[in-house]
């Protein structure tokens, strides 16, 4: 199918010399004389062009630029400014639009026709961005979705210790949103102790060498190990107030843009800890009450049969 151009230009000899070089090229080619007519033609539903070669001065109507800006407000196509004009301040005027490029008229076709090459790859090129990054952000949509739907929690930490995403459960837990904190480190997302003494450095006090939670981070970062179902204890302090927990949690690493991400996967699991610590607390006063029993049989025992009985 031949390329068609909207070729806005004022001066009909100069329009028609275009049409006839741009025809003899094969493509198809619908003039507009001022830039209220380009627009409108723009906007018309039955019009079908995939390039605009657009003049700057176009008489007492709105000038090329103001034309163009309105024509890419409606239409994604290229626009390639097509004038005689070369004074500085003209080009800058253009350089405010999303254009393809800047062509003289004097310019030779093969220049005009190598602009307009140029154009079509470079457009081409943004469209094939622009789907990249929608289906990137669908991606990442989808994959926030299957994080939120997780009952554990599910936490990102960047090399510098920062928290860089953060599920619901994980929200749910720390007691907060993550969007609250701009750039939060993992203690501060938290709620560690050392906060209450050093905050925002988490991962640079001196405590911070002997919490485990931290040295399994740092190792997934810089050496890429997993840890799974370690626990640490801490002491949060969400909207909810501050409270004691026991958090189960697992390592692994993972690249985002090439930058290495430790994924932090952890529960709440203080109740279950609570339940085993009382059983392990019965269990112990079974043992001992069961130990007094037979303690107490063995000397009964011992002064059946003793002298002076009966």
């Amino acid at each position: 199918m031949q390329a068609c151009v909207l070729l806005v230009e004022d001066e009909p000899i100069v329009a028609l010399t275009h049409s006839r070089i741009l025809e003899k090229a094969g493509y198809q080619v619908q003039v507009a004389s001022t830039g209220e007519q380009a627009v409108q033609v723009a906007l018309s539903s039955d019009s079908r062009f995939d390039i605009v070669l657009m003049d700057i001065d176009l008489g007492s109507g709105i000038d090329g630029t103001v034309a163009a800006g309105q024509i890419l407000a409606a239409r994604d196509v290229p626009v390639l400014f097509l004038s005689s004009h070369t004074e500085p301040e003209v080009v800058e005027k253009t350089e405010k639009i999303t254009s393809y490029g800047y062509v003289v008229k004097t310019s030779s076709p093969t220049v005009l026709f190598a602009s307009m090459n140029m154009a079509f790859k470079l457009h081409a090129a943004k469209r094939k961005l622009e789907h990249a990054e929608r289906a990137l952000l669908e991606d990442r949509d989808s994959l926030r979705e299957i994080m939120n739907a997780s009952p554990v929690g599910i936490m990102a930490v960047n090399a510098e210790f920062a928290v860089v995403g953060a599920n619901r459960a994980a929200e749910e837990i720390a007691g907060h949103k993550l969007e609250k904190f701009n750039a939060p480190r993992c203690g501060d997302f938290l709620g560690c102790r050392s906060k209450l003494f050093e905050p925002h450095r988490c991962g640079e006090t001196v405590r911070c060498a002997n919490c485990r939670f931290f040295q399994d981070i740092r190792r997934a970062l810089h050496h890429g190990t997993t840890v799974s179902h370690q626990e640490t204890l801490f002491e949060l302090d969400g909207e909810t107030g501050p409270r004691t927990a026991y958090l189960q949690y697992s390592t692994a690493v993972t690249s985002l843009n090439g930058e290495s991400i430790a994924l932090v996967n952890f529960e709440d699991v203080t109740s279950t800890r609570r339940v085993q610590e009382r059983m392990r607390l019965l269990s112990k006063i079974a043992d001992s009450h069961g130990n007094a029993v037979i303690n107490y049989r063995r000397r009964a025992q011992g002064s059946v049969g003793q002298p002076g009985d009966g």
